[in-house]
């Protein structure tokens, strides 16, 4: 004997009704000419509701969530390199905030400490470079510490790059931050500065910094490009 068939039908198709299938329904909802379900002046509510949502979040990520934007020089006689970065590199920050911190890790700390750390920052200023011709500029990729006669690790912090810098225009190096004036080093292709390094350890997460090589590991070179600044 046959087994009988494990499918059973519904009431209203045993009575020779065939249902729709959901897509039918569907699509016969969404046609305005088949007897669809959503009227022409719901349709349109919904559109306009629509347009001003995307106009608000226009709006919003124009002016709410726009990233606020400072310049970090450690003293006011660097100000004349923003007009030779925008000459030589094309950036420019004619939109951002300039914050004069001074010179050193605890002018960093005080003047830095309550800044959104989402806000973009570009660190600007002389540095120095055993080897690197004066006048070069230098996009720093990475921050260190710089203290010869100890050998304990430390973070090696990330500098961002910056979108706005016009490529082939400047090298790429690591930047060596200290709590002194450098005279001698062994270390070639970097650059020595005493702010960068603070200022990352901050936490930061768009950090971007452009050094102008001022001096060969010189003093006095340094105080004649610069004018004697202090």
């Amino acid at each position: 004997m046959s087994k009988k068939s494990s499918t059973f039908a519904l009431p209203f198709e045993k009575s020779g009704v065939i249902s729709r299938s959901r897509a039918v329904v569907a699509r016969q909802a969404h046609n305005l000419k088949v007897g669809g379900s959503i009227p022409p002046s719901a349709t349109k509510k919904i559109s306009y509701a629509l347009a001003y949502m995307r106009f608000f979040l226009y709006l919003c990520s124009k002016f709410c969530f726009t990233m606020a934007k400072y310049i970090i020089m450690a003293e006011e006689g660097e100000h004349v390199l923003l007009d030779k970065a925008r000459e030589t590199l094309g950036l420019d920050l004619s939109d951002a905030t300039l914050i004069y911190t001074g010179v050193g890790a605890i002018n960093i700390i005080r003047s830095l400490q309550d800044l959104d750390r989402e806000a973009e920052l570009y660190n600007i200023g002389y540095a120095g470079s055993a080897n690197f011709d004066l006048g070069t500029w230098v996009e720093v990729t990475e921050a260190r510490l710089n203290h010869p006669n100890v050998t304990y690790k430390e973070p090696e912090l990330i500098v961002e790059r910056s979108s706005l810098v016009e490529s082939g225009k400047y090298r790429s190096a690591i930047c060596y931050t200290n709590t002194d004036f450098v005279l001698a080093s062994e270390y070639k292709d970097c650059v020595f500065d005493m702010e960068l390094a603070f200022i990352a350890a901050l936490g930061f997460k768009h950090l971007h910094s452009l050094k102008y090589v001022s001096d060969n590991l010189s003093l006095h070179a340094y105080h004649e490009l610069t004018n004697g600044v202090e």
